[in-house]
């Protein structure tokens, strides 16, 4: 055994690696191009999008109004302009809807329904969070109650 037969091993070694390694990838390729056609894909990038868009436009810029109230109010306890931020709807629909949204996404990639039902779990889920986020956001009963009393 020399030098010239270790390494032509060696490569050739390699070589089948490389051409297992490709085989695997075409067949996945493939696999992909005849998954693509399934809806349950087309409504998850839809999803992603609608995630990408809701957070920087609705909930940055209902962060940005808590930050500037959370500024103004200073140190000490919140006011009520300041209390009135903290359940800022935009805020708290925003992260509940996108948790439902991904909770949707992931139901159809659990189950790989058609495109309908896919849009109804996304939906269902999108709803469900808004639904959750309003009631989070109601104010509670004592400041009503104290705005609905008369000052003396």
């Amino acid at each position: 055994m020399d030098t010239y037969h270790v390494v032509l091993y060696i490569h050739l070694l390699a070589l089948f690696v490389g051409v297992g390694a490709a085989a695997v990838l075409l067949v996945c390729l493939f696999k992909l191009r005849s998954t693509w056609n399934t809806g349950w894909i087309d409504v998850a990038i839809a999803g992603l999008v609608i995630l990408g868009l809701q957070g920087p436009l609705i909930g940055e810029r209902a962060g940005k109004k808590l930050e500037q109230a959370l500024h103004a109010n200073g140190p000490g306890p919140l006011g009520e302009p300041a209390r009135r931020m903290t359940r800022h709807r935009g805020m708290w629909v925003t992260e509940f809807s996108a948790i439902g949204i991904v909770l949707g996404v992931v139901w159809n990639m659990t189950e790989k329904p058609g495109t309908a039902s896919s849009i109804a779990a996304v939906v269902v889920g999108y709803a469900v969070g808004a639904l959750l986020a309003v009631h989070f956001t109601r104010a509670p009963a004592e400041e009503l109650a104290a705005v609905a009393e008369p000052s003396a």
